[in-house]
């Protein structure tokens, strides 16, 4: 059976997505949706830059401006839009067809009050969902989360320039939840700075400064982003079994193990873009019903917890109650 599945929002996440998609090993039809038509044909253009390496088995390949021309019945649809539309998207795409798997990208969404608004659509609707958190699914991470089974104290940090606390931190939270097994957070605004800056899509902010948090079994979190330009992003992870440093933008990555007598040195590492993981993913969840993303439910939690804070830090700063976060 052939398979359709769709990709809505074509910017530069979405084309990622579908030069991803063009390596799947399964024989589907794509379809591709975005009211621009410069992000349409920025989508064309980096799929016609693969569609021969890949030797795609995608069937058929459509680009629509309106999500309502899609199929009927989808397989799988990923909805690579940004946040302040996703959730009337999302309405529109399941209340028009009939949708069994969906994948959302983050940051979800800028209200609180859409996360169970849409929560309610996919029970309504029997469809399953994750979000695009995909750190989960680098190889050098998936080694270290068994390396790391069994560690009673894991103190996780990150920082470098500009890192985009509002956009991003949502991927490192998810990251320690996925290699402690425990989404039990509570964050802290405390050491967030008071000057809110633009992000560099316009229309939306970003936070500088220090997210940090306790998870339930007491393991620590900490994300810093620097205003000063030029401090390469490092994430840190210590834990009783093992200590590892991790230079995301250069590929390095050094590693320390208690039954080594904590002695360092380099592991292989490399970064697993967007365009190497889509495929997998959508394979994953045709063949099993599945995948190693995670689900709605457990990021929503998550979200919630960024946004709650971040929502909290703007009301302190501008005096005034904020139900709205414009990060994306």
């Amino acid at each position: 059976m052939i398979a359709n599945v769709a990709i809505i929002g074509a910017g530069h996440l979405g084309s990622r997505h579908l030069q991803g998609l063009s390596k799947i090993k399964r024989r589907i039809n794509a379809y591709v949706v975005d009211p621009s038509p410069k992000s349409i044909e920025t989508a064309k253009i980096r799929y016609k830059e693969v569609i021969v390496e890949n030797r795609t088995q995608i069937e058929s390949i459509s680009f629509y401006e309106d999500l309502t021309l899609l199929p009927d019945k989808m397989d799988v649809v990923i909805v690579a839009t940004n946040s302040n539309v996703r959730r009337k998207v999302v309405e529109t795409l399941l209340n028009e067809k009939s949708v069994k798997n969906l994948i959302l990208e983050k940051f979800l969404f800028q209200e609180i009050s859409d996360f169970a608004v849409v929560g309610e659509l996919l029970r309504e609707k029997n469809v399953k969902a994750w979000v695009n958190c995909p750190r989960r699914m680098w190889d050098f991470y998936q080694s270290l989360k068994t390396d790391m089974a069994g560690a009673t104290h894991i103190d996780y940090s990150v920082s470098g320039s500009n890192i985009g606390i509002g956009s991003n931190s949502i991927h490192f939270l998810d990251h320690l939840a996925f290699l402690s097994e425990d989404s039990g957070f509570e964050l802290l605004p405390a050491f967030l700075d008071n000057e809110i800056i633009e992000s560099k899509r316009s229309g939306y902010i970003e936070f500088t400064g220090t997210l940090s948090g306790t998870t339930s079994r007491g393991h620590r979190f900490g994300v810093t982003s620097y205003r000063q330009e030029g401090i390469p992003l490092v994430v840190q992870i210590n834990s009783d079994k093992v200590r590892c440093l991790i230079r995301e933008t250069e590929q390095k990555a050094f590693i320390a193990y208690k039954k080594e007598n904590w002695a360092w040195r380099e592991a292989d590492f490399r970064v697993m873009f967007q365009s190497e993981l889509t495929h997998l993913t959508v394979e994953q969840i045709l063949d099993t019903g599945n995948c190693t993303l995670p689900t709605y439910e457990e990021s929503s939690t998550l979200h919630i917890k960024v946004l709650t804070t971040l929502c909290s830090h703007l009301e302190k700063i501008q005096n005034k109650e904020v139900l709205t976060c414009p990060i994306t």
